[in-house]
């Protein structure tokens, strides 16, 4: 490799870094970054058990990235260690990435080819974006990259040469780790280890040697198992320690499977109680609890997490079994938003952060111009007969780990893993457009018609399949400007949110009880009266609302709103407690005693309602 090319390379190197670090330190100073929330809460959560000593989980895991957390807190007991670390490390990862990305181009089609794929990857904004968020899919992509560089190296040997499967063990390595971080990519290990058999018996009859027998077939295959069981086996063991039972990965299957396959199911992600409970679903926010809850109630006993994910698979499979039409059409949707340029969120919004970190744009490299690249590299790779045993792997790849995601739902998060296979083949579709761009008249009646093809399927992925829908991100900002006691900012968002997501019951409490708390009680008033209205279904609302009344002295309003909340919530203490205070006040003590009867029963640990109701009584 000459000199020129190895500045080439170390230059888009540097590239892919500075455009991460710029990234990583504006996306640090938003104010959600030191208090996360969703997923990325989760994991951290996690990590300050593993940090306070608790090594083992006490329950199975729900979210996929199984081994995340034990990564997060050996980083953060790093001098310096924290969140801020944890993403430059993930951002390393990336540079990483981008070189082994750029190598494997680099050696199945040329020098040119490589330099595509590295520029496209250190341009590609959305693994920057993952790269510096709490989720740990950086792993995974890089497992996938790290295990075809290998399998390729193995399979470029002479039948002459003595076969080492030490290549192959760390190719089974490296995809047991990715599919630990996200479980639908297990199906990447029977793929990948059937291209190696494949490979063998290629290599064996292209060397006029005799058909190989079975067990040497099965040797490939064999060491990538192999090198795949020690993550796959160690998760297994960490959730058997918290449940007794052999759990395959993480709990979450079962739901993900329902959430792509229910009544109303879209392809993209949404609670599938959302509309019909909404009452439940404002008071339990956090996915792995409410899905076990949900469950439990449907079920009419309480569930083990396995046996929650259980029954959320039957319902799906029920689903799909009873309603073929409907689902094909959802499958249909998900595979168009699979090849979409659009980011779907998950997590965090990329349209979103693209506006308040301005370094995303400074990688403007997105999937619909990945895509449209690589089907032009396979139309000029398949025209030219190069290295079409390696061209089928790449695409192996890229179509086993979309058919993975298309029984579940869509997100930016699992799309990413289609994405390394399609850069190398988006780099050499690169190369050859230069190469003709300089050779007018290598532009052949079937160069035109992959040029063709590459121009539709850039036309395909910009067909608008999904709207962003800021609202959540504008309420994450609202709760960590809240967390750091920014109340006005937290307002401000909150008003964003309201603005960019309609009428939303949640998002009008919220906002009212800030305004509360900054004393603005007219706005208060007025926001929470606008939630009852949109959200007459919610008890919080309602429950708020009545309290904010109490204090201005509207004590007639008060109890019809108090009244209300305890009809929807009938288990709210509090909400109980404040209708005997506004009885006792009216002087009607019978009703007061009843209304303390029931908030005793339902906390009667409670100190303050204690208080409050020895108040009124001995009054």
């Amino acid at each position: 490799m000459s000199r020129t090319h190895r500045s080439a390379q170390l230059a888009v190197l540097v590239v892919a870094l500075l455009a991460r670090l710029l990234y990583l330190q504006q996306v640090a100073a938003l104010p959600f970054f030191d208090h996360q929330v969703g997923e990325s809460a989760v994991h951290i959560a996690l990590a300050q058990n593993i940090l306070h000593g608790r090594l083992l989980p006490d329950r199975p895991f729900f979210y996929a990235s199984v081994l995340y957390p034990y990564f997060i807190a050996a980083v953060c007991r790093l001098p310096y260690g924290g969140l801020w670390l944890v993403c430059l490390i993930q951002v390393l990862a990336g540079v990483l990435l981008t070189f082994v990305l750029m190598a494997l181009a680099t050696r199945l089609f040329g020098r040119a080819a490589g330099l595509a794929t590295g520029l496209l990857t250190a341009l590609y904004g959305p693994f920057a974006f993952l790269e510096a968020d709490i989720v740990g899919s950086v792993w995974g992509l890089l497992g996938i990259a790290t295990a075809m560089l290998l399998c390729v190296r193995w399979s470029e040997r002479s039948p002459q040469t003595e076969v080492r499967w030490t290549g192959l063990l760390l190719a089974g390595l490296a995809l047991g780790s990715a599919a630990a971080e996200r479980p639908n990519l297990v199906l990447l290990l029977p793929a990948i280890a059937g291209w190696c058999v494949w490979r063998t018996f290629r290599i064996a009859s292209g060397a006029g040697a005799s058909r190989p027998r079975l067990p040497a077939l099965l040797r490939p295959a064999v060491a990538i198992g192999a090198g795949a069981c020690l993550p796959l086996l160690l998760v297994t063991v960490l959730n058997f320690t918290a449940s007794g039972e052999w759990i395959p990965l993480a709990t979450s299957r079962g739901l993900n499977l329902y959430i792509g396959n229910h009544p109303g199911a879209v392809g993209t992600y949404d609670e599938p109680w959302a509309a019909s409970a909404a009452e439940f679903n404002a008071r339990h926010s956090e996915l792995e609890d409410s899905s076990l809850l949900m469950a439990s109630k449907l079920a009419g006993r309480t569930l083990t997490p396995e046996q929650a994910s259980g029954l959320w698979t039957a319902k799906a499979l029920d689903y799909i079994r009873s309603h073929p039409g409907q689902t094909a059409a959802v499958t249909a949707r998900k595979a168009a938003l699979l090849l979409n340029n659009a980011e779907v969120p998950n997590h965090l919004n990329f349209t979103f952060l693209r506006e308040r970190a301005p370094a995303l744009w400074l990688m403007p490299v997105g999937f619909g111009v990945v895509f449209a690249l690589a089907v032009a590299g396979v139309g000029f790779l398949w025209a030219e007969r190069r290295r079409r045993g390696d061209l089928v792997l790449l695409l192996l790849v890229a179509a086993v780990a979309g058919a993975s995601v298309l029984p579940f739902f869509v997100t930016e998060r699992y799309r990413a893993p289609l994405v390394p296979s399609l850069l190398v083949l988006a780099g050499a579709g690169a190369g050859a457009i230069a190469h003709r761009l300089r050779r007018p008249r290598s532009w052949t009646p079937r160069a035109l018609r992959v040029l063709g093809a590459a121009t539709a399927a850039a036309c395909f992925s910009i067909i608008p399949l999904s709207r962003p829908y800021l609202s959540r991100d504008y309420w994450m900002f609202a709760q960590a400007y809240a967390a750091r006691g920014d109340l006005p900012a937290a307002a401000h968002a909150y008003e964003a949110a309201v603005q960019a997501g309609g009428d939303d019951g949640e998002l009008l409490n919220n906002l009212g009880l800030t305004y509360r708390a900054l004393g603005r009680r007219d706005r208060a008033e007025a926001a929470l009266r606008r939630a009852t209205r949109v959200a007459p279904a919610l008890a919080y609302p309602h429950k708020n609302l009545g309290m904010l009344l109490i204090s201005n002295a509207k004590p007639a309003e008060a109890m019809a709103e108090l009244t209300a909340a305890a009809r929807i919530e009938p288990d709210d203490a509090e909400t109980q407690a404040a209708i005997g205070a506004l009885y006792a006040e009216r002087g009607d003590r019978t009703a007061a005693a009843a209304a303390f009867a029931r908030s005793r029963r339902l906390a009667p640990g409670d100190a303050r309602l204690a208080r409050l109701i020895r108040h009124y009584l001995v009054d």
